[in-house]
């Protein structure tokens, strides 16, 4: 199967894996099935717009991407089988190669960028209420998901021009900012600065080392390769200008990739880069200071989209984050992290720890409050999973004391005692707790799973950005 305008897929391929089938883990929800494929599930949306978007750059680039075999969708679930392409992560080998080669590698993206930017707009394929060029969307026209604008995979558009698109972000700024007239005078300000006569151009949308695969020959600077770019689930047509603002978005913040997408990508449009970013600050997500109570107007944003909230760093005062920490484990015949829970607040690096201590024959309960997370010895990463009420520490304490401990079984240790442990707080009645609904146990192993690689990258993981200004 081949992605149509129609987008629609019903059966699962019975020769394919059932979930607990998957083969080798890659990275995000990626699996290696076969020596040659690679089986990627996330949400439909996700997957009909990767789908869409790999075809339509094969069939209009030189750019190596993974040639799509069948996708489908079960549900709200979408399944996508496509090549497995050789090479390493970018972000792996950034800090091993040369400033000449990360220099290669970003001209040559910048190359593949050009491609993009040249492709004709086709005419949209199903919308007739687009006009035949100047609209954005999705590679073919259809609606797109842009975690610049929504945080999440919420879909948005088509819009017919580009004038449509900032009068719709406006409107959702706007919103948010009702009863803080210094915000609302700045967001007229910056919607008189914008120009909206942008040209129109296709767009990657989520250029970041993680999602470029290389190969390294030697030490010269021409001895490595570009052998994939990959996760195009936020690809379509947008001001050309947005390659640029979304390279700032996923990775301004490290030295020299930054700066070429600021200069390079952005070209002489970095100047409406920087309003873009300006507008995203007043929301608290992006690369603009905003105002002093952002954090909390984020959190409304991803709300006002009825959005999943996976990693809020801020929450009510009476609340306290409650967090799946997860420590790099050597020696287990079985796991390689070893996962607890953490009762912390932001800002504050004290933070409560609760755990299933021991071996498979003395598991116990324990719980001790830790004056410095980022002490914690191989700590590497951890994610949100829901607050608790500020007075409610002691209650929390019975009810995983209380949770069953299994000796004596080598197929039952921390990390199942944990999800146990979630399930029963899910349960839980009073309001006192409250398990955010973003995450099934997939979810949840994959968010840690990348918070890993993170780790060994030494790039920043969950509570080193937490207190990264604490």
């Amino acid at each position: 199967m081949f992605p149509t305008s129609s987008r629609e897929r019903d059966a699962t391929p019975g020769i394919l894996p059932s979930s607990s089938q998957l083969g080798k883990y890659i990275k995000g929800n990626a699996y290696r099935i076969t020596p040659d494929l690679v089986i990627k599930r996330c949400s439909t949306i996700r997957t009909s717009i990767e789908a869409e978007a790999l075809a339509f750059v094969a069939a209009h680039t030189s750019i190596p991407v993974p040639r799509i075999h069948c996708y489908w969708f079960d549900g709200d679930q979408g399944s996508v089988v496509i090549d497995y392409m050789e090479g390493e992560m970018l972000q792996r080998v950034w800090r091993s190669i040369s400033e000449a080669q990360r220099l290669t590698v970003m001209r040559k993206i910048a190359t593949f960028v050009d491609e993009l930017r040249a492709i004709p707009q086709p005419r949209p394929i199903d919308d007739a209420n687009l006009p035949p060029t100047g609209w954005i969307g999705s590679p073919l026209g259809h609606s797109f998901c842009d975690f610049a604008i929504t945080q999440c995979t919420t879909l948005l558009g088509p819009f017919p021009s580009e004038r449509a698109f900032w009068d719709y972000r406006l409107s959702i700024y706007e919103q948010f900012s009702e009863g803080h007239p210094p915000d609302l005078a700045r967001i007229a300000d910056l919607r008189r600065s914008m120009p909206c006569d942008h040209p129109i151009v296709f767009t990657h949308g989520d250029i970041n080392r993680r999602n470029v695969l290389v190969r390294v020959h030697g030490e010269g600077p021409d001895d490595i390769e570009i052998t994939a770019v990959l996760d195009w689930e936020q690809a379509g047509w947008r001001p050309i200008y947005w390659e640029s603002l979304k390279w700032t978005f996923e990775g301004g913040h490290t030295p020299g990739w930054g700066e070429f997408g600021r200069t390079e990508i952005g070209g002489h449009y970095s100047s409406d880069v920087e309003l873009d970013c300006e507008l995203q600050g007043i929301s608290g997500f992006g690369d603009s200071e905003g105002t002093s109570d952002a954090p909390t107007k984020a959190y409304n944003f991803q709300s006002l989209f009825h959005c999943p909230v996976m990693s809020v760093e801020t929450t009510r005062p009476d609340r306290r984050i409650l967090v799946i920490a997860q420590q790099d484990l050597q020696g287990h015949h079985r796991r390689t992290e070893h996962w607890a829970f953490l009762v912390l607040s932001p800002h504050n690096r004290t933070v409560e720890l609760l755990q299933l201590a021991g071996n498979m024959d003395t598991f116990h309960f324990e719980t001790m409050q830790v004056p410095d997370v980022l002490k914690i010895a191989n700590l590497c990463g951890g994610c949100r999973v829901g607050e608790i009420a500020e007075d409610s520490l002691d209650k929390l304490r019975d009810k995983l004391s209380a949770q069953r401990v299994i000796l004596y079984d080598k197929m039952w240790d921390c990390q199942e005692w944990v999800l146990e442990a979630i399930r029963a707080l899910r349960e839980e009645h009073g309001g006192w707790v409250e398990i955010d609904d973003w995450f099934t146990e997939r979810d949840l192993r994959t968010k840690l799973r990348e918070e890993k690689e993170l780790w060994e990258q030494a790039d920043d993981h969950y509570f080193e950005r937490m207190f990264a200004q604490a």
